[in-house]
């Protein structure tokens, strides 16, 4: 076994025994006779929601495989439920409005995301749009959407999309849409956020946001724009949810072996028992005054119970041991969320190489295999990995800032993806 990977699993165990020495276990509620109690986030930690002045949990429950896990969500006092049409192909829609269905809905914030023919091509008309929404909220099962979104907005001009925009103003003027919103993780973040920002016509916006794009709990150089356009939003009071605050390996479900037990926290089945440094970075992210909610994929009932944790505990100093120990053991093993991509640039075709490596990711380590295989498919052709088979070029491989074997990676994903 390579001394790196040794390296990392010791820096890790070290960090974490120095964590739990001196730590005397507690008798269970059960073995004393008292009823358990579950974990529950109370009013009490409830925050408002920039301009919106929706009251609601700083965790918000977002991609799920099973409604279960949704309705665990909402009884543990989580109300902002994020979903999309790409999600599960249109059946996530579904899966919140059977979680929500009997609850009070003036107390849940619901957003709803949006992409094709938004974000990159802007071809949707205005009437198509409208279409869709409508059909979201009949898989949803409710009257209107608190926020709806552009998905993963990857051309600044696509928020200034006039077709879009008059879409949401006949929505709002119909009482089924409430608010704006963007998202986006992609590599010209800080341009997007700026737009967003600047622009100030959009209520709420989703970035990828952890203690990677900040650069202050790792050290590392970080997206040095970010803090301040968060300050200015804070100003604006529009409100920031966030996603994608696993840094790196973590947040490409690469890093193996690397917890206590030996498990992958990335693997969707085994991320439950490994949930510390996700405890830990939500708090880092929590802590940022100008951030408002913290999205989770929720997996299983421990993935509740760590959100409950998170959202009602402040960020400690044993928090920066814990995030930071597992970013040393994680670094260079995955692709950062988000990331520059100088790949893209250096690439001498049109590869788009994040959302290549980013669908490879949702069908390994997110059990979503139908879903990236679709994704992937619907790229244009010039900006799949196909060209990658035949290509002598190394740039993308010199240019990752993580020494990832990029080419490799990219010509693997082609044949994983690419439908019969």
């Amino acid at each position: 076994m390579p001394a790196q990977v040794n390296d990392r699993r010791r820096f890790l165990t070290g960090a974490l025994s120095a964590l739990t020495a001196g730590i005397v276990a507690r008798p269970s509620r059960v073995a004393s006779g008292e009823p358990e109690t579950p974990p529950r986030i109370g009013r009490e930690h409830y925050v408002t929601l920039g301009r919106t002045g929706m009251s609601v949990s700083p965790v918000a429950a977002g991609l799920s495989l099973k409604a279960s896990d949704l309705v665990a969500a909402a009884d543990a006092g989580i109300n902002y439920f994020d979903t999309a049409e790409k999600y599960l192909n249109l059946e996530h829609n579904r899966m919140v409005g059977q979680a929500l269905k009997g609850r009070e809905r003036k107390t849940i914030f619901i957003s709803a995301k949006f992409q094709d023919g938004l974000q990159r091509e802007l071809t949707a008309s205005t009437d198509e749009i409208v279409v869709r929404v409508n059909q979201c909220l009949e898989r949803l099962g409710t009257d209107y959407i608190d926020c709806m979104l552009i998905h993963n907005v990857q051309n600044p001009d696509a928020l200034d999309n006039p077709k879009w925009l008059a879409a949401y103003e006949r929505l709002k003027s119909d009482g089924k849409v409430r608010f704006l919103g963007a998202s986006t993780h992609d590599p010209k973040l800080s341009d997007i956020v700026a737009r967003i920002v600047q622009s100030n016509r959009y209520d709420l916006m989703l970035l990828a946001y952890n203690p990677t794009t900040d650069g202050d709990l790792y050290g590392s150089r970080g997206w040095p724009a970010i803090p301040r356009l968060l300050e200015e939003s804070g100003r604006k009071q529009i409100a920031v949810s966030t996603m994608k605050i696993m840094i790196g390996a973590v947040a490409a479900g690469a890093a193996k072996g690397v917890g206590p037990d030996g498990i992958d926290p990335n693997d969707i089945k085994a991320r439950s028992k490994y949930l510390d440094a996700r405890i830990a970075a939500t708090r880092w992210v929590l802590s940022n005054p100008n951030v408002h909610v913290v999205q989770y994929t929720m997996t299983g009932p421990e993935t509740v119970a760590a959100a409950v944790k998170a959202a009602t505990s402040r960020f400690t100093a044993t928090d920066k041991v814990v995030a930071t120990a597992y970013h040393h053991a994680a670094r260079g093993q995955g692709c950062p969320v988000p990331c520059p991509a100088p790949c893209v640039d250096a690439c001498p075709a049109e590869v788009a190489i994040p959302d290549v490596l980013r669908h490879r990711m949702y069908y390994e380590h997110f059990g979503l295999q139908k879903q990236a295989m679709l994704e992937y498919g619907a790229l244009p052709p010039a900006q799949q990995a196909r060209v990658c088979l035949d290509c002598p070029s190394q740039a993308c491989v010199q240019a990752c800032p993580e020494g990832r074997p990029v080419k490799d990676l990219t010509r693997g994903t082609h044949a994983l993806l690419t439908l019969a």
